[in-house]
């Protein structure tokens, strides 16, 4: 039976993290790099609340699985980050 949130395990785990490296660490680094060009302070979590507003954005406009899926995903990578503090 296919799962939803095995999707999103599967490319937390695999397909993104082969290509770009921890999700965790990933998201520390973009909340850096944001808040160097943007000279205010970031954190991961702000990172990842505003790629889940993105995703929110674009399901409003129009219904794509990829925004729900990814929305999932990003908030996975919170709890991660968030367990790791």
């Amino acid at each position: 039976m296919y799962r939803f949130f095995d999707e999103c395990d599967q490319l937390i785990n695999n397909d993104r993290q082969d290509d770009y490296g921890d999700p965790v660490d990933n998201l520390v680094r973009i909340a850096q790099v944001v808040s160097n060009v943007l000279d205010r302070d970031f954190t991961p979590r702000d990172v990842a609340m505003f790629f889940i507003c993105v995703k929110m954005v674009r399901e409003g406009k129009l219904h794509k699985r990829d925004n729900l899926l990814d929305m999932a995903c990003y908030a996975e990578i919170l709890d991660r980050w968030e367990g790791g503090q």
